[in-house]
């Protein structure tokens, strides 16, 4: 009897053990594997990225940030080159250890890397850990351990007006180990006129080269650089022919949307305490950024119905001058203060609509905001008119809750709150399918940059 109970057991563990492997054979090999995959990564069933095939050494790329900001920025520049396969050799970043560990950005960081191991099976790519990203103090960009096939500004102007402090041979196009090409990341497009500012007399000796790209964060502003810079700014011509190599100029090509996901650190469910629905302003409180006096008074107007749907508008953010919350809508709008990064996307995530509440037409002109790529990170759609969909091209009635014409933003939200979550949720999933396709398109867009810096460099004889 003892021995057939210790065969039973053993034939028990043997029918364990094959009835796993099944399961695991399933999931990774299985047309649905590619589905779980692609769900889990983007939330769409586009194909996993498959970096390109490249011969020869790859490049050595500098990715530099400065200041203590734009990390948002960072975080999609570093997905987008990181993961170009053998056609990067090596990419480091240089940022202040404050900037780079500041509102907890640095496991999102690394989370923008390339996984270790297999990626071929949902399992795997579960199991897998991305590499740590190599992050080095901005002082030490003159004495690198490598020459740059191509540096990374970006927070632009600030990246070149601290190198002018710093070290000027960082920008010196003529010293031996500058870099052999620069992409200059522009925010604000109306500051390169400043003719004697810093940025521009750095850059110059660069667009003179033809050795500078300009890079935008969104479609108007590329329009507005195309515009400019030559008749205006009195710069140089921007450059049609990518393997153009001689006289002066600026390559602009399309524009890079700042958008990324983290979906180990960015968690809806880490505000489930929150049963109501509710839009937000995100962002930085500053009044000439956006005008929450507007927004509060439009609120009051309607009170009633927001009480009756226990609708609430939050105000995710940080700064030194927070909006001061009218006494009746003290219960209706909820402050969410210093959140780190992985926190103000989770939160952000759980709602149903952002509201851009802008103060000023210059995010329509000459440069992008961040609330726009935020409502896409967020996966959550953004309270939009005709005219923030033209300029934010890459959004679109699909993907944003369309103003009427002379429609107040609190008047769009309250009839969303009308359709109810199951609509809420649908255009959601659209905004995560958009958000995927982005990232895509940045993969591809770094894709073929990274040819024309090779072609050219070689070209040059570097």
């Amino acid at each position: 009897m003892i021995a057939m109970s210790k065969r039973a057991g053993r034939q028990s563990r043997i029918l364990m053990l094959v009835l796993v492997a099944l399961i695991v054979a399933y999931f990774s090999f299985s047309p649905l594997s590619d589905q779980l995959n692609a769900a889990y990564s983007s939330n769409s069933l586009m194909e996993p990225w498959t970096p390109p095939k490249h011969n020869g050494p790859g490049l050595k790329i500098a990715l530099v940030n400065t200041p203590r900001y734009h990390f948002e920025v960072v975080s999609p520049l570093l997905h987008a080159f990181a993961n170009q396969g053998d056609a990067v050799e090596h990419i480091e970043l240089f940022a202040t250890e404050y900037g780079s560990t500041r509102l907890g950005v640095r496991p999102i960081l690394n989370d923008q890397m390339p996984r270790t191991g297999a990626q071929s099976s949902w399992f795997s790519r579960r199991s897998s850990r991305p590499q740590r990203v190599k992050i080095s103090d901005p002082r030490r960009l003159s004495n690198m351990g490598f020459v740059a096939d191509v540096m990374i500004l970006t927070s632009c102007s600030r990246d070149l007006e601290w190198a002018a402090i710093q070290d000027k041979r960082v920008y010196d196009p003529e010293w031996y180990r500058a870099p052999k090409e620069i992409i200059c990341l522009i925010h604000e497009a109306e500051e390169w006129e400043q003719f004697d500012s810093l940025w521009r007399r750095f850059a110059m000796p660069w667009i003179e080269r033809g050795r500078m790209t300009f890079l935008t964060l969104s479609p108007h502003v590329a329009e507005y650089v195309r515009a400019n810079i030559q008749e205006t700014w009195k710069m140089a011509p921007v450059k049609e022919d990518v393997r153009s190599l001689s006289g002066k100029g600026v390559f602009l090509p399309s524009s890079f949307i700042p958008v990324f996901e983290d979906t180990d650190l960015f968690r809806e469910d880490t505000f489930k305490n929150i049963t109501g629905p509710f839009a937000a302003i995100p962002g930085k409180y500053e009044p000439y950024r956006r005008n929450y006096t507007m927004i509060f008074e439009h609120m009051s107007k309607h009170l009633t119905f927001i009480d009756s749907v226990n609708a609430t508008l939050r105000l995710p953010g940080y700064g030194d001058w927070p909006p001061e919350i009218p006494a009746q809508l003290s219960d209706r709008v909820v402050m969410h203060s210093h959140y780190d990064f992985p926190a103000y996307f989770s939160l952000l995530s759980r709602g149903m609509a952002i509201v851009p509440a802008f103060a000023t037409h210059k995010y329509f002109e000459d440069r992008a905001s961040s609330t726009i790529a935020t409502s896409v990170i967020a996966g959550v759609p953004m309270i939009a008119t005709e005219e923030l969909l033209s300029k934010y091209s890459y959004l679109d009635a699909e993907t944003a809750w369309v103003q009427d014409a002379d429609e107040e933003e609190i008047v769009t939200w309250l009839r969303v709150l009308r359709l109810g979550r199951e609509e809420w949720e649908a255009k959601k999933r659209r905004v995560r399918a958009l958000r995927s396709r982005l990232m895509r398109a940045n993969l591809n867009l770094v894709e073929r940059l990274l040819d024309e810096i090779r072609w050219r460099n070689r070209s040059r004889g570097f």
